[in-house]
């Protein structure tokens, strides 16, 4: 926020409360403007209409976790950065169900997986852990969402190091 629309809004404020009128309740706002993020890569037209996958490797984790690797129908590549997530459309008993799953691979690769915990009287979870078999196709929508932290960028051909593992070399 620039300093003068900090003013503007302390000023604003003040002189709201000076006189008793109430305050505006909701100020439309992006998420993360104060902060000098932007989600737009995040809300594409591209990710707001479900695509359709197919399960190509089923991997069983534990007994209770698979890691679901899916390959889009259509061959379009998954464009996505670390820390989004894709939300999964499961159809149970005739019912769409949606869960989100947080992508588990780097970016970059012809494939995006999910990893899937069994979670207590959990539908989608249950389902996905029991049933989830090579060649199944289900519907996704994403990805979605923004990685909070600064440090999770993806991965260069030029970057050696984490910035974790830099700090602790010195």
């Amino acid at each position: 926020m620039a300093p003068f629309e900090t003013l503007r809004r302390d000023l604003r404020t003040i002189l709201h409360t000076m006189f008793g009128e109430p305050l505006p309740t909701f100020r439309r706002r992006s998420p993360l403007a104060r902060h000098g993020h932007t989600l737009s890569s995040s809300a594409t037209p591209e990710t707001l209409v479900s695509r359709p996958v197919r399960i190509v490797e089923v991997v069983r984790e534990t007994p209770d976790a698979v890691t679901l690797h899916l390959e889009d129908e259509t061959g379009r590549a998954f464009a996505f950065h670390p820390g989004q997530f894709l939300s999964l459309l499961v159809s149970i008993e005739g019912v769409e169900l949606r869960r989100a799953y947080s992508i588990c691979t780097m970016p970059g690769g012809p494939r995006v997986a999910v990893t899937v915990k069994r979670v207590a009287g959990g539908r989608v979870s249950n389902h996905l852990v029991d049933r989830a078999a090579v060649g199944d196709r289900l519907a996704v929508l994403g990805p979605r969402g923004a990685s909070a932290s600064p440090w999770i960028r993806p991965r260069t051909a030029t970057s050696s190091s984490s910035p974790a593992a830099a700090a602790s070399r010195r």
